[in-house]
């Protein structure tokens, strides 16, 4: 079948360069950290559209520290998913 321009996808590198926390016991330098994510999308005609995306493709955990209090934490909130590998699945369409 001939798919043509109604299929399209993306590819999303998510990368932390290394860097130096100076208030944690034992651990001050954090490596670097890299996760994958894919996105897909077919449009069926002008109305309806399949999408999936998968996150963190090859399921990364983050990185996690002891802080000063002794708790683990993950050391880039912001950057690093604690879930793991997730996926969605969407139908869109209109009348």
């Amino acid at each position: 079948a001939d798919i043509g321009t109604r299929l399209s996808g993306l590819v999303r590198l998510n990368y932390q360069a290394s860097y130096r926390i100076n208030n944690l016991v034992g651990r001050t330098d954090m490596p670097a950290f890299m996760t994958t994510d894919l996105f897909a999308r077919h449009d069926f005609n002008d109305t309806t559209q399949f999408t999936v995306n998968v996150n963190n493709v090859f399921d990364e955990m983050p990185i996690v520290v002891n802080t000063v209090t002794g708790q683990y934490v993950n050391a880039n909130i912001n950057q690093q998913s604690t879930l793991g590998r997730y996926f969605a699945v969407g139908l869109r369409t209109r009348f």
